[in-house]
């Protein structure tokens, strides 16, 4: 008997040492759904008139990953019990950018804000139908349809937002001292 319980001690320390990366991260990225800028001429009390640019980006930072390992029953391992699991977080981030003249940018990062798009998401439970986790594999088509679902809220809510969100920059930027006018710098057509 001890033979036996001494034998499944070094089965499963060999599984841990073997499965030490059994935490595999798949995917790690930034989709960029949709992005807006919208130019400003801020003019001061001593007549000097400066540019600035306000961007705004929605993105979905999306993270993929499976814990566990399949059943391996030579080695000890009896249970396949890799579950996938996957974090998506869209957002609208704004940005304000001073423009010099000869064009670089410098972005003023008090303005930069992030506004959370509400999105619930957490990966697979277990299957009792299967009795088994869920892993990677399996989860594909949910996993993708949370990332095409994400995109479309940002999509949803993007336009919106920015429009109200340049009303409060506008504002925002009225407040700074000596300022006296804040005008949306709208392009001149050909020919005018």
């Amino acid at each position: 008997m001890n033979t036996l319980k001494g034998a499944l001690r070094v089965a499963a320390v060999g599984f841990i040492l073997l499965c030490g990366s059994c935490f595999a991260q798949r995917v790690n990225r930034t989709d960029v759904v949709q992005s807006a800028s919208r130019p400003v001429l801020v003019k001061f009390a001593n007549g000097v008139t400066e540019k600035y640019v306000v961007e705004w980006s929605g993105t979905a930072s999306i993270l993929e990953s499976e814990e566990g390992a399949p059943a391996t029953p030579l080695s000890g391992h009896f249970i396949d019990d890799r579950r996938c699991h996957w974090k998506i977080q869209p957002v609208i981030q704004r940005k304000l950018y001073f423009v010099n003249r000869v064009g670089d940018r410098f972005a003023k990062e008090d303005l930069t804000t992030v506004y959370q798009v509400h999105f619930d998401n957490q990966g697979s439970e277990f299957m009792s139908l299967r009795l088994r986790s869920e892993n990677c594999n399996d989860a594909e088509a949910r996993f993708q349809s949370d990332v095409s679902d994400s995109h479309i809220l940002v999509q949803q809510q993007f336009v919106n937002h920015t429009n109200a969100d340049f009303q409060a920059v506008l504002n925002a930027i009225r407040g700074w001292n000596q300022v006296v006018k804040v005008t949306e710098d709208t392009p001149t057509k050909p020919g005018k």
